[in-house]
């Protein structure tokens, strides 16, 4: 038996660099379109987390921080906070999980220095397994010892392989492709992503349940620690969507109350008036016009937080 392990180690030993050649080869050689099933071998823009993460790095300190999915990027304009004399900074990424929420703030919550962490609970965020985040994030650069653990625990053969292969062209210093971004789309320093007016065209949605996985539920109490260890205040927050997407979840009203029992929360789905089609690009993504209505209503709440925050630590 002993013979038997060692002989497996040496071989794996052995097969490693062999791997990595292939993978490397792999990637660089071979169109992505054939390699969807396997690596993503370019950079990813469809939210413009490159850029969203270079301009983090340089930002400086934030009055208010927010994290989540693409409707966090899509949802929250910085420059509505800075005509209410607030900076802000936007960390949403495209279909994000409380597991790369984790990551993202253990690597920039310690440089934001945000006053107030406002955290886009899409419920859809809390069911997904996260492969598509961290494929997003690992791509674009972000490549740290937490996301290395995130990558173990998915244990999916394309984001090990994504992990390999930007790692090694990063560390090889190789020139790889991007993909071309969205034309309809406007980044906006501060890590807003702005959707000219194209409106959407509402469809009914059959009735289901939203599934919370334990995991992801666990990664956002991590989340919300290490929010609080910062001395940062807090607010839960629940963007519009579509309102045919949002009355098809008929549990949803449950699960958001077991997330958020205790902590701040705001539903924005029932505070502000927006139009199925003229306020929407798509089922749950507002345009412009909507973000605008949005962020019209959400920055007294915001502006109260802070103030309440202030209050509280002169006492």
């Amino acid at each position: 038996m002993r013979n038997f392990h060692r002989d497996v180690i040496l071989f794996l030993l052995a097969a490693l660099p062999g791997y990595l050649v292939v993978l490397l080869l792999y990637g660089l050689l071979i169109p992505e379109n054939l390699l969807n099933a396997n690596l993503t071998s370019k950079r990813t823009t469809a939210g413009m987390l490159a850029r969203r993460l270079e301009e983090a790095n340089s930002y400086g300190a934030v009055d208010v921080l927010v994290i989540g999915s693409s409707h966090a990027y899509r949802g929250f304009d910085p420059r509505h906070f800075e005509a209410a004399g607030l900076r802000m900074f936007n960390l949403g990424s495209s279909a994000q999980t409380p597991t790369q929420s984790k990551v993202l703030l253990r690597k920039l919550l310690p440089q934001l220095q945000p006053k107030l962490v406002v955290f886009e609970m899409f419920p859809l965020s809390f069911s997904l397994d996260g492969i598509e985040s961290s494929l997003d994030l690992i791509s674009n650069g972000v490549r740290s010892a937490d996301l290395l653990r995130t990558t173990l625990n998915q244990n999916n053969l394309k984001v090990y392989n994504t992990f390999a292969f930007h790692s090694l062209v990063d560390f090889m210093a190789i020139e790889i492709g991007t993909r071309k971004n969205d034309p309809l789309d406007v980044y906006v320093s501060g890590g807003f992503v702005g959707r000219t007016l194209q409106t959407n065209s509402p469809k009914s949605k059959e009735k289901e349940n939203w599934v919370i996985d334990p995991f992801q539920q666990e990664e956002f109490e991590e989340c919300i620690q290490l929010i609080q260890k910062a001395g940062c205040k807090l607010l839960l927050i629940y963007a519009p969507v579509n309102k045919s997407f949002y009355n098809s979840y008929t549990n949803q009203d449950q699960i958001v109350r077991n997330l958020t029992k205790g902590y701040t929360y705001f539903d924005f789905n029932t505070l502000v008036q927006v139009d199925d089609s003229l306020d929407f690009y798509d089922a749950h993504h507002l345009n412009q016009r909507g973000v605008d209505k949005f962020n019209s209503i959400l920055l007294p709440m915001v502006l109260k937080e802070l103030q309440d925050s202030v209050r509280n630590n002169t006492r």
